[in-house]
């Protein structure tokens, strides 16, 4: 079983009146910035920043997950593109799902080799 928070597969069961999850957030991760989006239930774009990779883009993050509904007992959950970090370490230990994510996982499948069709000939 993998850490707590570790690559899961699952969304979490946190839902609100309307039997939806309320907000989710994604991050593309740099060296030394972050982008950040946070999405509500349906998908739409609810949030927008650019933090940079320190304690004061923490607190930026932290801040706007607060205006966003995040709560000790409903934590946003975070999608980002590595397992490791200062970044990854500090949102695990606020206690919220922090799911890593394979950025190569985007890339489109690749094409099965082309085949000539046989030749058919008649009896």
């Amino acid at each position: 079983m993998p850490p707590h928070g570790c690559d899961q597969q699952h969304a979490p069961d946190r839902e609100d009146e309307h039997d939806t999850m309320t907000v989710t957030c994604g991050i593309d991760w740099a060296s030394d910035h972050h982008d950040v989006a946070l999405v509500d239930h349906e998908g739409n774009l609810s949030a927008r920043a650019r933090i940079t990779d320190d304690l004061d883009g923490l607190h930026q993050l932290l801040e706007l997950f607060t205006t966003h509904g995040d709560t000790a007992n409903a934590a946003i959950p975070v999608a980002i593109e590595t397992s490791r970090g200062l970044l990854v370490a500090c949102l695990r230990a606020t206690g919220r799902p922090v799911y890593a994510v394979n950025p190569d996982g985007r890339r489109p499948l690749p094409r099965p080799p082309h085949r000539r069709p046989q030749e058919v000939r008649p009896p």
